[in-house]
């Protein structure tokens, strides 16, 4: 039996009932589905992890235990699962892993099939239909045939292919909404600066009417797209990427994050692009290959739900 398709008809369901967490749960039920999908990124994280650990285990000829205990911690700090500053050398839990035992090589099963789950979650999230059609599908091809020829019947995403993996991890920082998470953690001033001009306004000061106004350079803008990084910014609008860095307050090691918006000099070249849609196609789908988000390019498109689009169809967007 085809373990990777075992895995995904249980956790693409997973995925599919989602959408019936606010019967369950009401006012939780955001809550309730953060915490399903986090817990199937951790499976993936997770699979991927002990896969490296029995890859080298059976790739060592006469490892011991001691080899084993220090490249799983090392893996662990590598995973961010355990802080880098940690002084331990050796880490002990991966012998609590049943599989490991009783079906080697069994757990990287985890990790393949979450990418084809959160693939069948994004589209549920544009048409539930079509995502339980393609669920409907991919179940109906049993478990005989290759793991990878099944997705693709069922018009499903390669999990090992790095656009997919890529378009999968935009949408979740889209879902969760990081970047305002983790301003409202992190982010945000003490509110000092707002006192200041108070006093200041109090204090009688105000501008001068005939004091010459100093207009704002005129910056364009642009989307970040899964995969990018400032150089490649920096060719695809024909500009200077560390002009990019220092109008939007870079500094190394320059981290930017997919569906932030960067502002890009006033003689940047940005020039429509064309797609022409693919039989099988959807804007999901679409988006993914693009490295970008399908909500932004739904936008750049004029499309509301239910999203129509069509084979053949040339889609014209500036993203």
């Amino acid at each position: 039996m085809n373990l990777d398709i075992a895995e995904v008809h249980s956790q693409g369901l997973e995925a599919l009932f989602l959408n019936y967490y606010d019967s369950i749960f009401g006012d939780e039920a955001q809550t309730m589905r953060e915490f399903v999908l986090m817990n199937l990124l951790a499976a993936c994280i997770q699979g991927c992890l002990v896969n490296e650990l029995e890859t080298y285990v059976y790739a060592t000829e006469d490892v011991t235990l001691e080899q084993i205990n220090t490249k799983f911690m090392e893996l662990a700090k590598d995973y961010g699962l355990v802080d880098e500053t940690n002084p331990n050398t050796e880490l002990y839990t991966w012998c609590s892993i049943p599989h490991l035992f009783q079906s080697p090589c069994y757990y990287i099963s985890y990790a393949t099939s979450v990418a084809a789950a959160f693939e069948i979650w994004e589209l549920s999230l544009q048409d539930y239909e079509e995502a339980a059609d393609a669920y409907l599908l991919f179940t109906s091809y049993g478990f005989e045939s290759g793991y990878l020829d099944t997705l693709e019947q069922a018009g499903l995403g390669n999990p090992l292919d790095a656009e997919s993996v890529a378009g999968i991890g935009n949408a979740m920082m889209e879902y969760f909404d990081i970047e305002n998470r983790l301003e409202a953690l992190y982010g945000g001033g003490t509110g000092a600066g707002e006192e200041e001009e108070t006093e200041e306004t109090e204090s009688g000061t105000e501008a001068d009417p005939d004091d010459p106004v100093e207009e704002e350079p005129a910056y364009k803008q642009c989307y970040i797209r899964s995969g990018d990084s400032l150089s490649k910014i920096g060719q695809r609008y024909q500009t200077d990427w560390r002009e990019i860095a220092s109008l939007n307050g870079l500094e190394a090691p320059y981290r930017i994050y997919a569906g932030d918006t960067l502002l890009l000099p006033e003689d940047a070249v940005i020039q429509p692009e064309t797609y022409t849609v693919q039989a099988g196609d959807t804007l999901g789908k679409i988006a993914a290959k693009l490295g970008m988000d399908w909500r932004i390019l739904a936008e750049q498109l004029g499309l509301e739900a239910p999203y129509t689009i069509y084979a053949g169809e040339v889609l014209t967007f500036t993203y």
